[in-house]
């Protein structure tokens, strides 16, 4: 806390602008009471639905329903004969499934394939690692 007294203080009495993510401009208004941007209203509408969704649910409901589609998608990569980048099920995430390029194949290949006779769109790959070529790439599969 004390720090970021010393940094506001140091913020007036500087005389440059310095970065936006500062608040410098956020300080007059709400010193007043208001929020000089939009506020992100419909966002809170939308986390009380998802919340009241959840509650109506159940989150023990919830969180089977998680364990059978990431355990469905896991199934489904095996049957495709991909590979996992996580092979150990102690580490098996319920939510998401990251599944690796075979060697010889194209991910940007593979994502126009399934668009095309699959009627599915795929966000880029990743790849493995910041020097690995972009056919050495793993796709994350979310099951939220």
């Amino acid at each position: 806390m004390q720090l970021a007294t010393r940094r506001l203080q140091h913020r007036k009495r500087r005389s440059w602008p310095g970065p936006i993510g500062t608040g410098r401009r956020l300080r007059g208004p709400n010193d007043k009471g208001y929020f000089p941007y939009t506020p992100a209203t419909n966002m809170l509408y939308g986390l009380n639905e998802a919340i009241a969704m959840l509650m109506e649910e159940g989150l023990e409901n919830v969180f089977a329903r998680h364990a059978r589609h990431g355990e469905a998608t896991r199934q489904a990569v095996r049957t495709w004969g991909l590979e996992m980048l996580c092979n150990n099920p102690k580490y098996y995430s319920n939510v998401l499934t990251a599944v690796i390029v075979p060697d010889g194949y194209s991910a940007d290949g593979f994502r126009r394939t399934t668009l095309d006779h699959f009627d599915m769109s795929l966000g880029m790959a990743c790849r493995r690692s910041p020097t690995a070529s972009s056919a050495s790439a793993i796709w994350a599969i979310s099951t939220i």
